[in-house]
């Protein structure tokens, strides 16, 4: 059976760690139907270009060499050239303006047709994923709210242990100083510590004394 937090005792829950703290934040959620946590998927990587396409003016090469080959023929056309027009002028009216190829080679990355399948399919499957991870996130949003307010319950309580565990500690000092002033006659010190505001926690301190456990005494 799982512990909570009202089943620890004061001293108990004054005293849990980070980790047992947040634990018992989520077996509160747990109970509650409340996630405690963002989910997420990985999402796949997408498989990068792995061709180097090697680009003239409008021709393209996957070969470099047949592309230098096209930059030094180039280099030798004189009359090579196009057709152009001015706007408002007509279209049927054109004139001859020369071509002028850039004799840098740019490159360019592409994937071959089989890198390219994979790649889809990979985009494919991430854009499903990034999908499901927003939905996840969604929920998780909606569930904030109960998941905070759960939160501060668990927190209030352990806040009020700690400031307990404070009081008792004073309690502790308190009926040591009695016991010291009467000379450890515990009837007359605790005749004196019933009448100051921490003889709520006589009990307690009878118990540990009863125990062993109050060591300071």
């Amino acid at each position: 059976m799982l512990k909570r937090y009202t089943d620890y005792t004061t001293k108990e829950l004054a005293n849990v760690t980070e980790e047992e703290l947040q634990r018992l934040i989520e077996i509160e959620c747990m109970k509650e139907g409340v996630s405690s946590f963002l989910s997420h998927l990985n999402i796949p990587e997408v498989p990068e270009p792995d061709m180097v396409i090697y680009e003239v003016g409008d021709f393209r090469f996957s070969d470099e060499e047949e592309a230098n080959k096209l930059v030094e023929l180039l280099k030798t056309f004189k009359s090579h050239c196009e057709l152009d027009y001015e706007y408002g002028f007509g279209y049927e009216k054109r004139y001859i303006k020369p071509i002028k190829y850039s004799r840098n080679i740019e490159e360019i990355l592409a994937y071959s047709k089989e890198s390219y399948d994979v790649a889809k399919y990979a985009i494919r499957e991430r854009d499903k994923i990034k999908e499901k991870n927003e939905t996840m996130k969604n929920k998780y949003n909606q569930e904030k709210e109960p998941y905070d307010e759960i939160k501060g319950i668990v927190m209030d309580a352990y806040r009020e242990a700690l400031y307990e565990e404070e009081k008792y500690e004073i309690a502790k000092s308190v009926y040591q100083k009695y016991l010291s002033l009467s000379n450890n006659d515990v009837e007359v010190a605790e005749n004196f510590f019933k009448g100051t505001s921490y003889s709520v926690y006589l009990e307690r301190i009878r118990e540990e004394l009863k125990d062993g456990t109050h060591t300071e005494l």
